[in-house]
């Protein structure tokens, strides 16, 4: 049976480039004017559901040096990450994560195709309650196995980040929050990139499996192949411009006063026939302080907790 391409829609983002400067002073995104052309696209983009491609960013181009270090890292043995840079401490929230070592939100069976590392962001340090904190010291680069890794995840990182604030910044133009408001409660934040590595010679495998993401907003660039979302009850093939990055919202930012109706995508990765292997993402995912208030007064840390609990019990 035939399954249809799903549609995402396109955001011309070539207005918006990254910059250091904006970078250090992140205070002034409530300064930032979006286009009454882009605040349309988001508008009618957000109707069809949470996925957007992302034109006009500096993703692409970062992406060649940051997937041959990848490669370089990943071709180390398991045991070697594993001993030298996990950090079962701290929930892997820093490192190398090996095969079967997570499982997608909301699945019962680990991805046992997929290692990752986790970057987090030491360029803006939490200023936050203490679980913001909490990761600031104990972030790893892999440089004695491959020379670049890291600063070509941070690199992304950063990239990754302004295109998440300038996606927020149209929201608060939406839905009435003041200039820099939403932008405001992500500084400081446990932000992460994840450098996903998938390999499997079965084909048709799933590599992700069926899923949300909890966190606020994600950035995804890289190989898009095998990517499909669930509308009306089937999976749908998603084909991603190759001069395009992807941005997808997250539970999370359903769980603020204002954006609660903003609709979800299921989604998952699947092996694909003729696709050579390996399958590099790097997914960087944005969160909001901790001690930020959800709906109901709940805090949002208390409320990622809960979630986290949520998905381990399963």
């Amino acid at each position: 049976m035939y399954t249809p391409i799903h549609q995402i829609p396109t955001l011309d983002l070539s207005d918006y480039a990254y910059s250091p400067e904006a970078h250090r002073d992140p205070f002034s995104y409530g300064a930032l004017k979006p286009s009454a052309a882009l605040l349309d696209a988001v508008r009618a983009g957000l109707k069809t559901g949470d996925f957007f491609q992302l034109f006009g960013t500096g993703l692409p181009t970062r992406l060649p040096g940051a997937r041959r270090a990848a490669i370089a890292l990943f071709d180390h043995p398991e045991e070697t990450l594993e001993a030298g840079y996990g950090h079962p401490e701290a929930h892997r929230q820093r490192g190398f994560s090996p095969f079967g070592g997570e499982r997608a939100v909301g699945v019962d069976e680990v991805d046992i195709y997929r290692q990752f590392w986790m970057t987090g962001n030491l360029d803006e340090r939490a200023h936050g309650a203490a679980e913001d904190r909490r990761y600031d010291d104990i972030d790893v680069d892999p440089d004695a196995l491959s020379p670049g890794f890291g600063q070509g995840a941070r690199g992304i990182l950063r990239e990754a980040q302004h295109v998440a604030r300038v996606a927020l910044r149209c929201f608060e133009e939406l839905f009435g929050f003041t200039p820099g408001e939403l932008i405001a409660k992500t500084i400081g934040a446990d932000t992460v990139t994840r450098t996903l590595f998938y390999r499997s010679t079965k084909l048709n495998a799933t590599l992700a499996g069926e899923h949300d993401d909890i966190n606020l907003i994600t950035i995804l660039s890289g190989d898009m192949w095998g990517l499909e979302v669930l509308v009306n009850g089937e999976f749908h093939p998603v084909l991603v411009r190759p001069d395009c990055a992807l941005l997808n919202l997250g539970e999370m930012l359903n769980q603020i006063k204002g954006l609660e109706h903003l609709g979800r995508i299921r989604h998952r990765v699947m092996a694909r026939p003729g696709v050579h292997n390996p399958r590099i993402q790097f997914a960087t995912f944005v969160h909001l302080l901790r001690d930020t208030p959800l709906l109901n007064d709940v805090r949002c840390g208390d409320w990622f907790a809960e979630r986290i609990r949520a998905i381990q019990a399963r």
